[in-house]
């Protein structure tokens, strides 16, 4: 798996952890990006959704 995006707003610039807690069977690409740093989240790209699934 390639390595995931690292957050665009806190000063260290960690990687992003994909928080899958919105995820179902019916639903798996209802993800976001989350950020231990500062507890931002970002929904995924379509291109993001199609490579770390």
């Amino acid at each position: 798996m390639p390595q995931p995006p690292h957050c665009p707003h806190c000063p260290e610039h960690p990687q992003l952890w994909k928080d899958t807690s919105l995820t179902s069977e019916a639903n798996p690409f209802d993800w976001r990006w989350y950020c231990t740093g500062c507890g931002s989240r970002w929904a995924p790209t379509h291109e993001q959704k199609m490579r770390y699934l």
